[in-house]
């Protein structure tokens, strides 16, 4: 940038370049929306295998009832699965 001084004389200084990121706040809320919506989907994997679990629970009830006690440990043993599934940790797929 060239600047003239009092005297008439032309001066060149250098300007540093502002590559300055702008504060966005859109990024706080695409930030908000995304914990919103993992927060919604743990909640709704929870109901599911909650679900599931107590689905289980009841066929192997209605198979004791029944006399299919082998039937009834199957169910109980995918019940156990299913709820070990919902104290693990979820991992998201990369």
């Amino acid at each position: 940038m060239i600047q003239w001084s009092g005297g008439g004389t032309a001066m060149v200084v250098r300007r540093r370049a502002s590559w300055r990121t702008p504060m966005c706040l859109a990024s706080n809320v695409n930030t908000e929306e995304l914990r919103a919506q993992l927060a919604n989907n743990a909640r709704l994997r929870l109901l599911r295998l909650s679900e599931a679990a107590e689905k289980l629970k009841r066929q192997a009830a209605i198979n004791v009832q029944t006399g299919k006690e082998d039937d009834a440990r199957e169910l109980l043993l995918q019940k156990k699965k299913v709820m070990e599934e919902v104290k693990a940790p979820h991992r998201v797929a990369r």
